[in-house]
């Protein structure tokens, strides 16, 4: 087992309301160096999870233990009862809250019908690699190079500079990465998702929320959506692969530079609109599909939709 280095504290911090208070106890840890390729595992409990690349060789980490609510002894037991277990093993540095009480689901409703919230702030080195979980909370990630894996049930994904591949997954929020070169994989179930200067793959799923990527160089890009739009802008690639595919929501297609490309465009009940000289593939019989070429081409673009309207054009650079 490696040495960790403790410190603890307890702070009372008054609340606005009279018969409310926010109690909090904050923890701090440092954590030896890893490996290359050991990920680090950080399981949320109804908090926010932050983290920060540095150029340290070690990793700090800082706990936020919260109860929220009328300041009695019993919540003032539960706070001081919580436990930061970290793990430490050849295969990954592990770090989870125990709460107080018997049994792994009852001693988290007890907590979550308290008040109690569990948190993290890290600073990593910038090769670490993380693999971040939260049940109800925010994530969010800047300024590293490892790969990232980040999961919440209910809490908004946010990604600032990444150099390894990113995979991330939201039941009930947002999706949010912009600065990211080796591919990203992100869904959520209800939430939107945003991507920014995205290189390598993409592949985007999203059931209730929009879907925007912007300024992308990859060239390939999957995104499907089952109740909202999608927005693809950027630069399409010599061989690249372009899918993007509606069930109830309008996509549009906005291309940069001079690479031409392939054409499959179709919706069941919108319609297709393009400024774009198109030499078609046989004879256009219906507002409702197209398939032809745009300039030399030289990548695929297959957008479909089902009761949604499809718009193709091109963004040109100064």
């Amino acid at each position: 087992m490696a040495a960790l280095l403790f410190a603890g504290f307890l702070f009372l911090v008054p609340g606005t309301l009279e018969a409310q208070q926010t109690l909090n106890r904050t923890e701090e840890y440092a954590i030896r160096s890893l490996p290359a390729g050991v990920p680090i595992v950080v399981e949320g409990e109804a908090g926010s999870i932050r983290v920060r690349g540095t150029d340290r060789s070690d990793t700090y980490l800082q706990a936020v233990i919260q109860i929220h609510g009328p300041d009695t002894s019993e919540r003032r037991s539960l706070l001081e009862q919580v436990r930061i277990e970290i793990r430490d093993s050849a295969e990954a540095i592990s770090v989870r809250a125990v709460m107080p009480g018997r049994g792994a689901e009852t001693s988290r409703q007890r907590a979550v019908e308290a008040g109690l919230s569990v948190g993290y702030v890290l600073t990593v080195p910038l090769d670490q690699w993380l693999d971040l979980r939260t049940s109800s909370g925010s994530i969010t990630v800047s300024g590293v190079g490892g790969q990232a894996r980040l999961e919440s049930t209910a809490g908004n994904l946010t990604v600032r500079g990444i150099a390894g591949p990113l995979v991330a997954g939201s039941v009930n929020g947002s999706i949010t990465v912009e600065g990211a070169e080796a591919g990203v994989e992100v869904d959520t179930v209800s939430g939107g998702i945003f991507l920014e200067r995205i290189e390598g793959r993409i592949r985007a799923t999203c059931i209730s929320g929009n879907i925007t990527i912007k300024d992308v160089v990859s060239r390939e890009v999957r995104a499907s959506n089952t109740g909202g739009d999608i927005t693809c802008e950027g630069t399409v690639a010599a061989g690249g692969s372009y899918v993007l595919s509606s069930h109830s929501g309008n996509i549009q297609f906005v291309v940069a530079g001079d690479v031409g490309f392939e054409a499959q465009l179709s919706t069941f009940s919108g319609s297709i609109s393009t400024p774009l000289e198109f030499v078609l593939s046989g004879t256009r019989t219906s507002r409702r599909s197209l398939t032809g070429s745009y300039l030399d081409p030289q990548a695929f673009v297959t957008l479909t939709a089902f009761s949604g309207n499809i718009t193709v054009s091109r963004r040109f650079i100064p």
